[in-house]
Protein backbone atom coordinates (compact mmCIF):
# COMPACT_ATOMS: atom_id res chain seq x y z
CA UNK A 1 0.00 0.00 0.00
CA UNK A 2 1.39 3.36 -1.00
CA UNK A 3 0.88 6.12 1.57
CA UNK A 4 0.93 9.81 0.64
CA UNK A 5 2.01 11.37 3.94
CA UNK A 6 1.67 14.87 2.48
CA UNK A 7 -2.11 14.35 2.38
CA UNK A 8 -2.27 13.62 6.11
CA UNK A 9 -2.39 16.11 8.97
CA UNK A 10 0.29 16.23 11.59
CA UNK A 11 -0.80 15.72 15.17
CA UNK A 12 0.50 16.95 18.51
CA UNK A 13 2.20 14.44 20.77
CA UNK A 14 -0.44 11.87 21.74
CA UNK A 15 0.99 11.68 25.27
CA UNK A 16 1.46 15.32 26.32
CA UNK A 17 -0.09 17.39 23.51
CA UNK A 18 3.03 19.38 22.60
CA UNK A 19 3.44 20.10 18.88
CA UNK A 20 7.25 20.44 18.80
CA UNK A 21 9.23 17.39 17.77
CA UNK A 22 12.50 16.26 16.23
CA UNK A 23 12.76 13.65 13.50
CA UNK A 24 14.25 10.36 14.70
CA UNK A 25 14.13 8.44 11.42
CA UNK A 26 11.94 7.67 8.46
CA UNK A 27 9.86 4.54 8.04
CA UNK A 28 10.33 2.20 5.11
CA UNK A 29 7.45 3.99 3.39
CA UNK A 30 8.69 7.54 4.02
CA UNK A 31 6.66 8.29 7.15
CA UNK A 32 8.41 10.34 9.84
CA UNK A 33 9.14 8.78 13.20
CA UNK A 34 9.44 11.74 15.56
CA UNK A 35 10.35 12.41 19.20
CA UNK A 36 8.32 14.89 21.24
CA UNK A 37 10.62 17.63 22.54
CA UNK A 38 8.72 17.78 25.84
CA UNK A 39 8.06 14.19 26.96
CA UNK A 40 10.36 12.31 24.56
CA UNK A 41 7.56 10.02 23.33
CA UNK A 42 8.35 8.61 19.88
CA UNK A 43 5.51 8.33 17.38
CA UNK A 44 4.58 8.40 13.69
CA UNK A 45 3.66 11.90 12.50
CA UNK A 46 1.50 12.41 10.56
CA UNK A 47 -0.52 9.49 11.81
CA UNK A 48 -2.35 7.08 9.51
CA UNK A 49 -6.13 7.35 9.32
CA UNK A 50 -8.55 4.50 10.10
CA UNK A 51 -9.11 3.46 6.48
CA UNK A 52 -5.36 3.20 5.92
CA UNK A 53 -4.93 1.12 9.05
CA UNK A 54 -7.83 -1.14 8.04
CA UNK A 55 -6.20 -1.71 4.64
CA UNK A 56 -2.84 -2.54 6.23
CA UNK A 57 -4.29 -4.97 8.78
CA UNK A 58 -6.47 -6.68 6.19
CA UNK A 59 -3.33 -8.30 4.76
CA UNK A 60 -1.21 -8.45 7.92
CA UNK A 61 0.61 -11.81 8.06
CA UNK A 62 -0.72 -12.75 4.63
CA UNK A 63 1.78 -14.84 2.71
CA UNK A 64 1.92 -17.38 -0.07
CA UNK A 65 3.73 -19.69 2.36
CA UNK A 66 2.53 -19.93 5.96
CA UNK A 67 5.67 -21.86 6.95
CA UNK A 68 7.90 -18.96 5.89
CA UNK A 69 5.73 -16.49 7.81
CA UNK A 70 5.81 -18.67 10.93
CA UNK A 71 9.57 -19.16 10.62
CA UNK A 72 10.05 -15.38 10.57
CA UNK A 73 7.75 -14.99 13.58
CA UNK A 74 9.56 -17.77 15.41
CA UNK A 75 12.84 -15.94 14.79
CA UNK A 76 11.48 -12.82 16.47
CA UNK A 77 9.96 -14.86 19.26
CA UNK A 78 13.06 -16.90 20.09
CA UNK A 79 15.50 -13.97 20.02
CA UNK A 80 17.11 -14.25 23.48
CA UNK A 81 17.42 -10.46 23.69
CA UNK A 82 13.90 -9.79 22.46
CA UNK A 83 10.78 -8.81 24.38
CA UNK A 84 9.09 -12.22 24.28
CA UNK A 85 11.90 -14.11 25.97
CA UNK A 86 12.43 -11.27 28.42
CA UNK A 87 8.74 -11.37 29.42
CA UNK A 88 8.79 -15.15 29.83
CA UNK A 89 11.86 -15.00 32.06
CA UNK A 90 10.41 -12.17 34.14
CA UNK A 91 7.12 -13.99 34.76
CA UNK A 92 8.95 -17.22 35.62
CA UNK A 93 11.12 -15.33 38.16
CA UNK A 94 7.94 -13.91 39.71
CA UNK A 95 6.08 -17.19 40.18
CA UNK A 96 5.36 -18.48 36.70
CA UNK A 97 2.29 -18.87 34.53
CA UNK A 98 0.50 -21.76 36.28
CA UNK A 99 -3.19 -20.94 36.85
CA UNK A 100 -2.71 -17.35 35.71
CA UNK A 101 -5.21 -15.64 33.40
CA UNK A 102 -3.28 -14.09 30.51
CA UNK A 103 -4.56 -11.58 27.98
CA UNK A 104 -2.47 -10.69 24.94
CA UNK A 105 -3.59 -7.69 22.91
CA UNK A 106 -2.44 -7.90 19.29
CA UNK A 107 -1.58 -11.59 19.55
CA UNK A 108 -0.47 -12.02 15.96
CA UNK A 109 -0.32 -15.73 15.15
CA UNK A 110 -0.35 -16.67 18.84
CA UNK A 111 3.23 -17.86 19.37
CA UNK A 112 3.58 -16.18 22.78
CA UNK A 113 0.13 -17.26 23.99
CA UNK A 114 0.93 -20.82 22.99
CA UNK A 115 3.96 -20.81 25.30
CA UNK A 116 1.92 -19.25 28.12
CA UNK A 117 -0.67 -22.01 27.74
CA UNK A 118 2.05 -24.68 27.72
CA UNK A 119 3.29 -23.24 31.01
CA UNK A 120 -0.15 -23.56 32.62
CA UNK A 121 -1.89 -20.25 31.91
CA UNK A 122 -5.48 -19.75 30.81
CA UNK A 123 -5.06 -17.61 27.72
CA UNK A 124 -7.14 -15.09 25.80
CA UNK A 125 -5.87 -13.36 22.69
CA UNK A 126 -7.15 -10.41 20.69
CA UNK A 127 -6.15 -9.60 17.14
CA UNK A 128 -7.89 -7.73 14.34
CA UNK A 129 -5.99 -9.49 11.55
CA UNK A 130 -7.86 -12.35 9.90
CA UNK A 131 -4.60 -13.99 8.79
CA UNK A 132 -3.17 -13.83 12.31
CA UNK A 133 -6.31 -15.47 13.65
CA UNK A 134 -6.14 -18.20 11.01
CA UNK A 135 -2.44 -18.89 11.73
CA UNK A 136 -3.07 -19.03 15.50
CA UNK A 137 -5.73 -21.69 14.95
CA UNK A 138 -3.70 -23.64 12.39
CA UNK A 139 -0.38 -23.72 14.25
CA UNK A 140 -1.35 -23.46 17.92
CA UNK A 141 -5.05 -24.40 18.13
CA UNK A 142 -5.80 -20.99 19.60
CA UNK A 143 -9.15 -19.29 19.08
CA UNK A 144 -8.22 -15.62 19.14
CA UNK A 145 -11.01 -13.09 19.44
CA UNK A 146 -11.20 -10.96 16.26
CA UNK A 147 -11.46 -7.73 18.22
CA UNK A 148 -9.59 -4.58 19.06
CA UNK A 149 -9.15 -3.83 22.75
CA UNK A 150 -11.86 -1.15 22.46
CA UNK A 151 -14.36 -3.63 20.99
CA UNK A 152 -13.37 -6.28 23.54
CA UNK A 153 -14.06 -3.88 26.41
CA UNK A 154 -17.27 -2.54 24.84
CA UNK A 155 -18.67 -6.05 24.41
CA UNK A 156 -17.92 -6.83 28.08
CA UNK A 157 -17.00 -10.38 27.15
CA UNK A 158 -15.00 -10.82 30.35
CA UNK A 159 -16.62 -8.01 32.35
CA UNK A 160 -16.35 -9.88 35.65
CA UNK A 161 -12.91 -11.29 34.94
CA UNK A 162 -9.59 -9.85 35.96
CA UNK A 163 -6.47 -10.87 34.10
CA UNK A 164 -3.33 -11.59 36.07
CA UNK A 165 -1.05 -10.68 33.18
CA UNK A 166 -1.67 -8.47 30.15
CA UNK A 167 0.79 -8.35 27.26
CA UNK A 168 0.85 -6.08 24.21
CA UNK A 169 4.06 -6.71 22.28
CA UNK A 170 4.95 -4.43 19.40
CA UNK A 171 1.56 -2.78 19.63
CA UNK A 172 2.04 0.66 21.11
CA UNK A 173 3.56 2.03 17.91
CA UNK A 174 0.30 1.12 16.14
CA UNK A 175 -1.82 3.06 18.62
CA UNK A 176 -2.61 6.75 18.21
CA UNK A 177 -3.13 7.46 21.90
CA UNK A 178 -0.91 5.23 24.05
CA UNK A 179 -2.03 6.85 27.30
CA UNK A 180 -5.63 5.87 26.53
CA UNK A 181 -4.48 2.34 25.70
CA UNK A 182 -2.78 2.06 29.08
CA UNK A 183 -5.91 3.33 30.86
CA UNK A 184 -8.06 0.75 29.06
CA UNK A 185 -5.63 -2.03 29.98
CA UNK A 186 -5.60 -0.93 33.60
CA UNK A 187 -9.40 -0.78 33.74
Amino acid sequence: MSIDYTSLSEIPCPVCGVTAYSIVTKRFDGGKIVRCTACQHIYLNPVLNDSMLDAIYADYHLSNDDAITMSRIDGWYTNPDGPYQHALMLVERCGGFAAKRVLEIGSGPGRFLHTCRERGAQVTGLDIGAHSIRLAKKYFDLDLLPLSLEAFLAQKIFADTKFDLVFAFELIEHVRYPGELMRMIHD
